[in-house]
């Protein structure tokens, strides 16, 4: 089954998710938020909410994906949500829309067996009060990732003597300082190799690898699954590629990492491999699942004459990372516009 929400702002189409997800958890059903399921074509969707209930012999799978807008639905959304159904295997599909439909969309969805909630349904699903605070509320915006914990005034004198430059030389001035959230995806990686010099056992470890969703560099890896939350943002950065661009350059890289026979080949992947945060020593690899989170940054805009360069400072720990000082420097036009867009 899949749920599909109509186009309101992203703050009240959140909330929606977490009232339509609390609904399914009230009828029984387990739930997760923010999954990543590949189809039967190969390809990628993202679901808002997976709600899932067994009788003991087959399980009912319901997915939630949330289109929060300020009109009805067109015939497309009907179609995109029947394909997304045949894609994964879905026993069903609802579409639930504040706002109404179309008459064609209406029509489609007759005919593709798709079910529509309007504003009637939705309110005798969820009650009255529900439906007047996704009304008349105005919702901050919630995302997954982890807070700030270093505040401006720590990290402008990092950024003040990082603009000094050499002796003096090269000064640049400091136009603004703003806190963002980068936007990156969490890979959960298997890496198997075999160990063992007698009995030759294969053997996985997972690693949590982060990139950066601007460009697809790796940032970081961790040990352990990292602990992420919900973080209400004023100001977060947009995505420019998508995690199967990512997923693709690691299953590509490694691929060929295996086959190469010359030394200078192998060089290569190794390089590649590295820089994407692959061990070397993997034999056998498998990207388990991916998921999208916002990394918190204070961005510089330093500049010299025509010339113009970013800074960053991890939120987290209040040091200057380059590498994202890099990206977004690469991006410069783009980060300079989001924050436009937001003043």
């Amino acid at each position: 089954m899949m749920i599909i929400m109509n186009n309101m702002p992203l703050e009240k189409g959140h909330e929606l998710e977490k009232k339509i997800e609390k609904f399914f958890q009230l009828h029984e059903y387990q739930t997760k938020r923010n999954v990543f399921l590949e189809g039967k074509s190969g390809g990628n969707h993202e679901l808002d909410i997976l709600a899932e209930k067994s009788d003991g012999i087959q399980k009912f799978k319901t997915m939630v994906e949330c289109k929060a807008w300020n009109k009805p639905i067109e015939k497309d959304v009907v179609s995109k949500v029947a394909y997304v159904v045949r894609d994964l295997g879905l026993n069903k599909a609802i579409i639930v829309s504040l706002n109404g439909w179309r008459t064609g969309a209406e029509k489609s969805a007759k005919e593709l067996g798709i079910e529509l909630w309007g504003k009637d349904e939705i309110e005798k699903k969820l009650g009255k009060v529900s439906i007047a605070e996704l009304e008349t509320i105005e919702f901050k915006k919630v995302i997954t990732g982890v807070p700030f914990c270093v505040k401006e005034y720590d990290v402008k004198p990092l950024i003040e003597n990082e603009s000094k430059g050499f002796l003096l030389f090269g000064k640049e001035e400091i136009k603004w300082i703003k806190s963002s959230w980068l936007p990156c995806y969490v890979f959960e990686i298997s890496c198997s190799k075999t160990e063992g010099l007698i009995k030759r056992n294969l053997k996985t470890k997972k690693i949590w690898n982060l990139y950066e969703a601007l460009t697809g560099s790796a940032l970081f890896y961790f040990e352990d699954r990292p602990s992420l939350g919900e973080v209400k943002a004023e100001i977060i950065i947009q995505p420019l590629i998508k995690d199967v661009k990512i997923k693709n350059k690691i299953t590509e890289a490694f691929e060929k990492y295996m086959k190469v026979v010359t030394h200078k080949a192998n060089a290569r992947y190794e390089h590649k491999l590295t820089a994407l945060g692959i061990p070397l020593s993997t034999e056998n690899l498998n990207v388990d699942s991916v998921l999208e989170m916002f990394f918190p940054v204070y961005i510089a805009l330093l500049t010299k004459g025509d010339n113009e360069r970013i800074i960053a400072i991890d939120g987290t720990n209040g040091k200057i990372n380059k590498a994202i000082g890099d990206v977004l420097t690469a991006n410069i036009s783009f980060v300079v516009e989001s924050f436009k867009s937001k003043s």
